[in-house]
Order: C-alpha cells, then structure tokens, then sequence
C-alpha cells in the first residue's frame, strides 16, 4: 500500500468500509476529460485602441489561440535559437508617424495584434537584447507572420 494510502487508512480507523472507499475516491486524481484547461491568454486594447491577443503556453493554448486569431493581422513568434518558445518579451510597436500605437509584455510566445493596413516599426526586447523590425506593411484581411530570434539562454 502506497504512503498517502497507510496514513488515510490510519485517520479513517472505526468509519465504515463505504467511508474509506469514499475517501479514496476523493483523493483520485480526475480524469483528463473532467479537468479544466487553464489558459494565460491575455486579450486587451491598447491606449491608443489597438486590440492584440498575447499567450501560447503550451499545445492546446497554441491551438486555441489559432481558432481566436480571425481578424487579427500581424503574429509575432519569439524564439531561441534552437527553437525553444520564449515568453515576457517586451514588445513596442509604432506607426508611420513615429508614434507608439502598443506596449506589451507577452503572456507567451505568440502575440496577435489587430492593426489597420499601413506599414509599422517593431522594437521587441528579451534579456538585454533588442530585435527591430522597419517598415512591416500590414494589409487588412492578410495575417503577415514574424518570427525572431534570440540567442540562446544558458
């Protein structure tokens, strides 16, 4: 008999023999179909109006994020080197004018913003490292995808 089992066996002594097997039962862990998903997704609005979705910890939260990306135009992917997904990447974007239109610290690696067509600078910082990116032209109705790199973290 497993450890946790002797000590609620000992605790349970003088209840019924339907007692214990209720106890049992409640220490079982549930089911995968009976457990709830917990997502980090996070889905707000800038200042300036821009609405962006940022998360994709995990499969199923990459999947969902999928299925809630219609009409959004630009996706960011952040990433090491090898491939691994990395997450709380501070991300600004700016208009043609200069103007930042959205400041973020993603919730994972993924982040979906919803801009009108035009073109977009990029500054997006992990560790101590800046990545840019001039001159996105974004058009509405198009997803246009970038993914950047990172050198590895030991």
């Amino acid at each position: 008999m497993n450890k946790s089992l002797e000590i609620l066996a000992k605790k349970v002594r003088g209840v019924s023999l339907a007692g214990v097997s209720l106890a049992l039962l409640l220490v079982r862990p549930l089911p995968v179909s009976a457990r709830t998903i917990s997502t980090s997704i996070d889905t707000e609005k800038s200042p300036q109006g821009i609405l962006f979705m940022s998360g994709g910890v995990g499969r199923e939260e990459r999947q969902q994020m999928v299925k809630m990306a219609q009409g959004y135009d630009f996706k960011l992917a952040f990433a090491d080197r090898n491939g691994n997904y990395l997450s709380a990447v501070k991300v600004s974007l700016y208009d043609e004018l200069g103007r930042e239109i959205l400041r973020t610290t993603t919730a994972g690696p993924w982040l979906y913003v919803d801009l009108p067509g035009g073109k977009y600078d990029l500054k997006a910082s992990f560790g101590n490292r800046t990545e840019e990116i001039k001159d996105v032209e974004i058009s509405r109705g198009r997803l246009m995808s970038r993914l950047l790199h990172w050198d590895s973290i030991a």
